[in-house]
């Protein structure tokens, strides 16, 4: 990405990042997550879809290796959460750019404006942590398995805690996974988390009014006044 379009992003911009999601990155430790491979984006000039996944297909190869660039930048810097945080600031404009090109011809409601740049930023996160699980020599297909079994139960949960978690890593221990191998078993828990909320913006996306229905207040104009009847010569 050219400095000057990088620096451009790095302006002052009220960040949408919470406190929990930035705490997901630092504790999951996403080491190397820039080399992810991601989905091809979508080629130049492509006509936006009106679709969850708009957001994240307009996003060009070049942002979404930046975006993990710098969230490995976030992680790696051990910082709590702030909101002032450039790193995030960068990621939110670039998610921006590209919902205003898939919003702008749809006219998206802010609700399904909100669930597909939600659905973006959690792709991203969900790459980062699909290639740091591969570096530790774990795959995602069975936690991708383990999902479609129970993707009603883990709609609900909003994280993959207590007996959800304990659930889940009897489910991996019956696929070879050690549990030594916390880190990966960590991630593991943060991956099926994400593929949780991927279907939840998914949801709230086609369940979002499609457009602003905000009709413009017309002045009804009173009636002309009806003609007093004539009143008739009396004979």
């Amino acid at each position: 990405m050219p400095y000057d379009r990088l620096k451009a992003l790095t302006g002052l911009h009220k960040s949408r990042w919470n406190s929990g999601l930035v705490r997901l990155l630092l504790v999951a430790g996403l080491a190397g997550m820039a080399s992810a491979e991601l989905p091809a984006a979508a080629a130049a000039g492509a006509v936006p879809s009106d679709k969850v996944q708009c957001v994240f297909d307009q996003l060009s190869s070049d942002d979404r290796e930046m975006a993990l660039l710098l969230f490995q930048r976030e992680v790696a810097s051990g910082a709590k959460y702030h909101g002032s945080s450039r790193n995030l600031k960068v990621i939110d404009r670039l998610v921006d750019e590209a919902r205003a090109r898939c919003s702008a011809p749809f006219d998206w409601s802010l609700g399904r404006s909100d669930a597909a740049t939600s659905y973006a930023m959690n792709e991203l996160m969900r790459a980062g942590m699909a290639q740091a699980l591969d570096s530790k020599g774990r795959g995602t297909a069975p936690i991708e398995t383990y999902f479609e079994q129970h993707r009603a139960e883990l709609m609900e949960v909003p994280t993959i805690t207590g007996a959800p978690a304990e659930q889940f890593r009897t489910f991996l221990f019956g696929q070879g996974w050690s549990k030594t191998e916390t880190a990966s078993l960590g991630l593991a828990e943060f991956y099926l988390a994400a593929l949780a909320t991927r279907a939840r913006q998914a949801q709230s996306f086609a369940a979002a009014p499609a457009r602003e229905l905000i009709a413009a207040k017309r002045k009804v104009s009173a009636p002309p006044s009806r003609a007093k009847t004539a009143r008739r010569d009396k004979p």
